[in-house]
């Protein structure tokens, strides 16, 4: 059946290599030579939103769902630094900038919908998250936040969407509607992390999602790459 690999739109330099690679590694091997399953590699969709109405409307999506959290304003300052920031500029969102991001909503799903109707796809696979797992440890988050500058350049919204880029592929879901789950893909070449790989469905059809998941971890049992144990504190 017809799959469709890409990054949906998003800007390549939000994708980490090793991601990519493990990724694009995962579907060759898994779903090409042993699923026989039809693969194209697609950069864009037609029609889909540009990068900067794509934060938007997450950010403001997102703005709003911190915002309703039962006395959210109470436990502010045991907020991450940006969550505070992303906080304090949702209360400044108009009527007419949600009722924009909510049109900008359904065109989001119009786009997609449309797009693996007229191509006839069944799934699109994409990483689960754009970059490999955070050091729990460090403030990784920070990687872009930290730049010096970088704030006075953009409001809190956008610096939070360009750090926070984790959610980027996930979160359309949340806005489409589109079943989705996420399979191990392999793991870094360099932290040895493993990286997940999403299969999202057309609306409505989760059995195909599941299906999908359920073969794609069948397959990559066989040949799935066995991470390297790096023993850190011989007393852990």
């Amino acid at each position: 059946r017809n799959h469709q690999h890409g990054r949906g739109g998003f800007p390549a330099e939000i994708v980490a290599p090793e991601v990519d690679q493990t990724i694009r590694s995962a579907i060759q091997r898994v779903l090409v030579e042993a699923g026989g399953a039809h693969v194209d590699t697609v950069d864009k969709i037609e029609g889909m939103l540009t990068n900067q109405q794509l934060n938007k409307l997450i950010m403001v999506h997102w703005m709003c769902k911190l915002g309703s959290i039962p006395n959210i304003q109470q436990y502010k300052q045991l907020l991450d630094k940006g969550l505070q920031l992303v906080l304090e500029e949702g209360a400044s969102i108009t009527g007419s900038q949600f009722a924009e991001a909510m049109a900008l909503r359904g065109v989001l799903g119009q786009v997609i919908h449309t797009f693996m109707k007229v191509n006839g796809y069944d799934l699109l696979i994409t990483p689960t998250v754009a970059r490999v797992a955070l050091d729990a440890l460090s403030s990784d988050v920070d990687w872009m936040r930290d730049a010096p500058g970088f704030e006075a350049q953009m409001p809190a919204w956008a610096v939070e969407t360009q750090a926070n880029c984790l959610g980027c592929f996930t979160y359309i879901c949340n806005l489409t509607k589109q079943p989705a789950s996420t399979v191990p893909a392999g793991f870094s070449p360099t932290s040895h992390l493993p990286i997940g790989l999403q299969i999202i469905g057309a609306i409505h059809d989760d059995v195909t999602v599941l299906q999908a998941s359920y073969a794609f971890e069948q397959l990559q049992w066989a040949s799935r790459p066995v991470p390297r144990v790096v023993l850190v504190d011989g007393s852990k």
